[in-house]
């Protein structure tokens, strides 16, 4: 925290408080809570009469102001200790001090800052404009002279001869000239934002160039980079960017080389920001920053090679910096301005394609309707065709009409035609499922069918479409059973893919109830039975007959179980007809052999769930004299292949036959990612890893950490690792806190700080979590977050024990990188309560700590 010193002039002593007040004071002062403090102090000014005492005491008042301003506060409350801070310097104008005017100066900067951001938003708003440039330029002048008097100062202070004064008045002189330094890095900060939005204000003027240098020497001061300095021998690591305010002053001074036109020193200083010791979000936003640098200098072409270098590479996860970087580009690109070109349309296009397979509809739609007269070439990218047709069909949802729909359908058909849809199966996918919507509101039932269907399989990786489709599929087929039996058949396919693919989906129940209704249509399934079984041997269709009789007797199974009916007799017909067919069916179709016999599988772990010794040995032999056969004559991509493995790992895992479940577990894992499936097979695998690492030799132990890495990261990404997932599912964050125990034995910090966020997140009160996060980041030495979290722990640890030792020596790291000077309290403070360490754990950690601090007598206790 900057302290807040007067710059200059004798100091007046006043008669000191009474000492229970200074105890008081004191104690406020440690614990931070300014406001109380304030009124304290308040209260011991209107008994003052002195001036010069009310002056002195008006300018300690002033000091816990300018801390308590520098806190996050909610705009009522800060709005309100402004006034009282503004009626503090009428009545005693004596009590100001540069760090409390500089909290004064960034509250006018905040609202230059709004007004620019507000016009670069809006390009023809020539008020806002010019609001802002008389903002800019007063906040630009003021913190300029409040740097030349820091300076000033600075320069008196060094120029006295310490060795002629006594040690007190040498100490206070090092500490007026480390806090003046504080002061004018804080100053510099703000005048290099003022002089670069004021230059952006004044680049079509051609008046640019003078205000960007000043900011290039103001960022360049904070960091230590004169201007035109080489940069090869400057490491992120050199710069402490792990300070936020250092990082933002790296921003600023790579948006203003862009803007100079030093693209390469630019890149440059923008690539820092890729380095670990980088404040997480400010990392993740670093493309932004170097797109909005091109764009405020009014270098679209330059951002347009950017979106288009950034658009070639793999689709990234859709992380708050990504997101950001499109929506900027894709807003830039879409406004419309007075010298609008063709690299705005392409920027437009690239960043809305962008977001389209990041799946960032939301953002789309609300780009569209703030931009209506967006120039955007509406058959240049299959992308652009599905944002338009979604939006066509969203619209004619709304309106209903005919036409409306078949304006969408139109639209959507362009995308599903276009060449870009062979390569990308998803955004076909997309295409097909509004398609398929637009022809089932148009009562094309056939053809709304079919685009469903087939969107099912591309749009698998977002389960909640994939199911939505096959359920109306199903719907609609189910629309023509009356008039052609046959698209019975159809509807029973798609309603077996969604119970098997999408077990959990909410559509799941409503397929139940369709496919009771299928079976009674065009008769009961009794008579379909008996049609079937009327079907003589020498009949061709009797293998095909005896086939559907299986299926009949499964789905009624199935039905009953999903009604909560009594099942068992269906189960036992069941389980006959499938065994009279599997006898029967030796050879032939594979994919029907496996499908009963799997229904097999089903059916009889439902009436024997605690299966003895004899059952699974019937259940193991199926499997292995049936079922496996097949499975040699279908691809591994079969979705029934999958299933085999499965039930086999459920019956290797009854008999006990560890070895066997594992194998399956693997290959469902290796083959079968993201089906129903997987979750069970990592649970196995992850079990087995955890007892392999903790087996592990010493030359064995970074492999199998590695190992049992790889496959938690794969059970957490299926699982979830959101602070919401890890709340409301115990089993995601016991996977997650697993996974960042694993992250931090091999040293990836970065990862293992993420989970751990999520978790604290999830469970604020969970001390063990906020340890391990507090510690994460203070292995990665970014102390400024490490900082409160610590502080959190110590709040709800019992003093004096090894874990309160812990957080208190980290505490006192973490402040020893952020805040000397508070360190220096805390440490004192520390030391006068603790004179010696009780804890045998931590006693050589705070004797090593301790020497990093200058030595002095540790303050007295009150009564001493």
């Amino acid at each position: 925290m900057l302290c807040a010193l007067a710059l200059s002039g004798p100091i007046v002593r006043a008669a000191p408080p009474p000492l229970e007040q200074q105890k008081v004071d004191r104690f406020l002062d440690r614990l931070k809570l300014d406001q109380v403090r304030i009124r304290l102090l308040q209260q011991r000014l209107a008994q003052l009469t002195v001036r010069t005492e009310q002056e002195q005491l008006a300018a300690e008042i002033a000091a816990v102001y300018a801390r308590a301003l520098a806190a996050p506060l909610a705009d009522e409350a800060r709005a309100r200790l402004m006034a009282e801070v503004n009626q503090l310097l009428r009545d005693f104008p004596k009590a100001a001090s540069v760090s409390l005017e500089l909290q004064l100066l960034e509250a006018d900067y905040q609202q230059a800052e709004a007004k620019v951001l507000t016009w670069l938003e809006q390009p023809e708003d020539v008020a806002t404009e010019e609001a802002a440039k008389m903002l800019l330029q007063s906040a630009a002048s003021r913190f300029s002279a409040v740097l030349s008097r820091l300076d000033a100062e600075t320069s008196r202070l060094t120029a006295i001869d310490t060795e002629m004064v006594n040690s007190s008045t040498r100490d206070e002189i090092e500490r007026q000239i480390a806090t003046n330094q504080q002061l004018s890095q804080r100053a510099h900060y703000f005048v290099g934002w003022s002089r670069y939005y004021l230059a952006i204000t004044q680049l079509e003027l051609g008046q640019a160039d003078s205000e960007l240098k000043a900011a290039r020497v103001s960022f360049g001061e904070i960091l230590n980079i004169p201007p035109g300095e080489s940069l090869k021998e400057i490491t992120p690591e050199t710069l402490m960017l792990e300070s936020l305010w250092r990082t933002r002053a790296a921003i600023g001074l790579a948006m203003t080389e862009q803007a100079l036109g030093e693209e390469a020193r630019a890149s440059t200083m923008f690539g820092w920001l890729a380095h670990a010791s980088v404040p997480t979000q400010l990392r993740d936003q670093r493309q932004f920053w170097q797109l909005q640098g091109m764009l405020n200098a009014g270098q679209t072409s330059a951002a347009v090679r950017f979106a288009e270098t950034l658009a070639a590479e793999p689709l990234e996860r859709p992380t708050q910096g990504i997101v950001s970087f499109w929506g900027a580009a894709a807003r830039s690109g879409m406004r419309l301005k007075k010298n609008s070109s063709a690299d705005q349309t392409k920027l437009a296009e690239i960043s809305i394609a962008r977001l389209a397979k990041l799946r960032q509809f939301d953002l789309i739609d609300q780009l569209m309707a703030k931009y209506p007269g967006a120039k955007i070439t509406t058959t240049s990218s299959l992308y652009i065709l599905l944002i338009d047709g979604r939006r066509q069909f969203l619209a004619a949802e709304k309106s209903k009409l005919p036409e409306d729909f078949t304006r969408a359908l139109t639209t959507l058909t362009q995308g599903i035609e276009h060449p870009e849809a062979a390569t990308d199966l998803h955004a076909a996918g997309q295409c097909r499922y509004y398609a398929g919507w637009c022809e089932f509101r148009l009562a094309n039932y056939e053809a709304a069918g079919t685009w469903l269907e087939q969107s099912a399989s591309a749009l698998a990786d977002v389960p909640t479409l994939a199911a939505q489709a096959l359920w109306l599929a199903a719907v609609s087929f189910h629309q023509l059973v009356e008039t052609d039996a046959s698209f019975a058949t159809r509807a029973q396919s798609c309603l077996a893919r969604l119970e098997r693919d999408f077990p959990a989906a909410e559509q799941v129940a409503k397929a139940k109830v369709l496919r009771a209704k299928l079976l009674e249509s065009p008769s009961t399934a009794e008579q379909v039975i008996r049609d079937l079984a009327a079907i003589p041997p020498s009949d061709a269709g009797y293998g095909d007959a005896q086939f559907e009789i299986t299926q009949v007797h499964f789905r009624r199974w199935q039905s009953a179980v999903a009604k909560r009916e009594s099942s068992d007799k269906l189960a036992a017909a069941q389980q006959t007809a499938a065994e009279n067919y599997l006898a029967l069916a030796t050879t032939g179709d594979a994919t029907k052999r496996l499908q009963v016999s799997l229904q097999w599988q089903e059916v009889f772990a439902a009436m024997n769930p605690k299966m003895s010794p004899p059952q699974i040995e019937q259940a193991t032999r199926q499997l292995r004299d049936i079922a496996a056969p097949a499975v040699t004559e279908l691809p591994p991509s079969s979705p029934l292949v999958s299933e085999f493995h499965y039930r086999s790992l459920l019956v290797a895992s009854a008999a006990g036959r560890t070895s066997e479940a594992f194998g399956h577990a693997q290959w469902i894992d290796r083959e079968a990612a993201g089906s129903a499936y997987q979750l069970p097979a990592l649970t196995i695998l992850a079990r087995d890893a955890d007892a392999q690492l903790e087996s592990a030799t010493a030359a064995t132990r970074t492999e199998r950490l590695a190992e049992a890495t790889a496959i938690y990261k794969r059970l957490v990404e299926l699982l979830g690792s959101s602070p919401s997932v890890v709340a409301s599912n115990r089993n995601a964050a016991i996977a997650s806190s697993k996974l960042a125990r694993y992250y931090e034995l091999a040293g990836h910090v970065e990862e293992a700080s993420r989970l751990l966020t999520a978790l604290v997140d999830a469970y604020p009160e969970e001390k063990k979590y906020l340890t391990r996060l507090a510690l994460s980041h203070s292995r990665a030495r970014q102390f400024a977050l490490a900082l409160p979290i610590w502080n959190r722990v110590l709040s709800g640890t019992k003093s004096g024990t090894d874990d309160w030792f812990e957080a208190k020596y980290h505490q006192l790291e973490a402040l020893l990188a952020t805040d000397a000077p508070q360190a220096r309290k805390t440490w004192d403070q520390f030391r006068v309560l603790y004179p010696q360490v009780s804890s045998d754990r931590w006693k050589a950690s705070f004797e090593t700590l301790g020497a990093k601090f200058p030595s002095s007598a540790p303050e007295s206790k009150p009564g001493t």
